[in-house]
């Protein structure tokens, strides 16, 4: 690959300079809607009723001398508090209903609004581009709380020494998927800045029922039922659906590395020739563009197949050796916006989960001997594929199995690229960095926007954070660089 791609890793852990941000924090207050908002029940969709986890997004921001700590915080208190008239559900509650369905309870119960002081400099942090777990510090977290007692928005503005400061903004994946939550994050900071909305929420979400009768009519290999999912009241979708991710138990699996890799714009634009030049050979000529997501998704699924199908001795690195099971199906999962693929489209501002797991699917054998055009064919694959009825078979599936995305040997693609949330106009300015909460996992990897090139003007590549045992790792970062082997550049790829 090109001598632009390098790694954007700490040659330590991240945790191991600071084990605690050694927080002073403040008792949290409730944020109600500025304005009185009316007490009534919503519907989940069955995208809705997988998701009831907090999804956490921090920010950092700079210091701004026009814009004390405490101008900050009560900017935004008033904010939010306005922001609530528009967004009402987000002061409410998850309940289960007499079918032991989730749904929103719009009680005006209220936001959680924290703050905090931390006696280092934004500096001392480090990297903010690499998604340091110790961030996890960074946001309000009710414990011992019954789902139906849960927040679903909390807001923690953290100040360090030098006056920049963090909002670590944490919401119930219920409300908003990642869509929606960017244009929750816009919107704050348009009204933080005495200005309107950038868009209006819209909220039913029963334009994603289920059919009656439900009718399945694909297979879904994506989507598997999880033990005791159908057990009623005191069984898992009591338990909360699809719980939010946990760290890695000790010792389960090995200890993980972590990296976060930077693929540069030259490079993306490498992958896609080389993913179409592929094509070409195989089909005699013909070859699809293919998108940056798509490239770059089939690109790391290919390395990471193969990587975490080595044998676990270490001897057995040698990839044309045994110790790589090649029969092993391997598939990745990715979210495809369904907004505009149902008909009739979604309206404008639709601001439920309208996002489904797409999947590319193979066995490591296919994706090791056939090359980057081919994995990047079962990546469009499953975008072309989410069309409005495989949508409806999705969430009528649901209905019956109610199961979620995985299975074995899958991994999810979390791409945070394009969402936005960094585009978001403060009156003290933009974010220096935002992006998701990470957890120790070996299943998720995250795509992230690179923003160095963004600030300085040049052009857009992507940051990639994952984690492996390190013997895996060392595998996929000789892979994802430096190439699967001479054939994977020239005309077998």
């Amino acid at each position: 690959m090109s001598s632009s791609s390098h790694i954007v890793s700490l040659k330590t852990p991240p945790t191991t300079r600071f084990p605690s941000l050694n927080l002073s924090l403040k008792p949290p207050t409730t944020i109600y809607p500025s304005s009185p908002a009316r007490h009534e029940t919503i519907f989940l969709s069955n995208i809705d009723q997988t998701l009831a986890f907090t999804v956490e997004t921090v920010h950092f921001f700079a210091p701004n001398p026009g814009f004390s700590p405490s101008l900050v915080s009560s900017i935004l208190k008033t904010s939010l508090s306005r922001l609530l008239v528009f967004y009402p559900f987000m002061a409410g509650r998850l309940r289960f209903n007499q079918d032991n369905r989730l749904e929103l309870d719009s009680n005006s119960a209220g936001a959680i609004f924290s703050e905090a002081f931390c006696d280092l400099n934004l500096s001392d942090v480090g990297d903010l581009t690499y998604p340091d777990p110790i961030f996890r510090q960074l946001f309000h977290r009710p414990e011992n709380l019954a789902i139906e007692d849960l927040p679903l928005c909390q807001i923690q503005l953290t100040t360090f020494k030098c006056g920049g400061f963090s909002i670590g903004l944490g919401t119930n994946h219920t409300t908003l998927d990642g869509i929606g939550a960017s244009t929750f994050i816009k919107n704050l900071a348009s009204l933080a800045s005495g200005e309107g909305l950038k868009a209006e929420p819209y909220n039913n979400r029963r334009l994603l029922s289920s059919r009656n009768p439900a009718n399945i009519q694909f297979e879904h290999p994506e989507l598997v039922v999880l033990d005791g999912i159908q057990t009623g009241a005191n069984g898992f979708r009591r338990c909360t659906p699809n719980p939010a991710p946990q760290e890695a138990p000790e010792g389960l699996p090995e200890k993980l590395g972590f990296k976060l890799f930077r693929l540069s714009a030259e490079d993306i634009d490498l992958l896609k020739k080389v993913a179409m030049q592929g094509e070409r050979d195989r089909n005699g000529g013909g070859a699809h563009n293919c998108t940056s997501f798509e490239v770059v998704t089939a690109h790391l699924w290919r390395c990471r197949a193969i990587a975490t199908s080595l044998s676990k001795t270490p001897d057995d690195l040698d990839i044309s050796s045994d110790g790589v099971d090649l029969d092993s199906l391997s598939m990745v999962l990715f979210a495809v916006d369904i907004r505009k693929r149902v008909k009739p489209p979604l309206p404008t501002g639709y601001c439920g989960n309208a996002v489904l797991a797409g999947y590319g699917r193979a066995r490591v054998r296919e994706l090791r001997e056939r090359g980057l055009g081919f994995s990047v064919s079962k990546v469009r694959e499953g975008v072309e594929r989410m069309d409005d009825e495989y949508v409806r078979s999705v969430i009528d599936w649901g209905e019956i199995h109610k199961g979620v995305p995985g299975g074995k040997g899958s991994f999810f693609v979390s791409s945070w690229w394009k969402l936005g949330f960094e585009e978001a106009e403060y009156p003290w300015g933009k974010a220096l960095y935002s992006g998701p909460s990470v957890h120790r996992r070996d299943d998720a990897v995250l795509l992230l926007p690179d923003t160095v090139s963004r600030r300085n003007g040049g052009k857009e590549g992507v940051n990639i954070f994952m984690a492996l045992p390190p013997f895996q790792m060392d595998k996929f970062q000789e892979l994802l660089l430096g190439g699967l082997s001479k054939s994977m550049w020239n005309g077998n790829a």
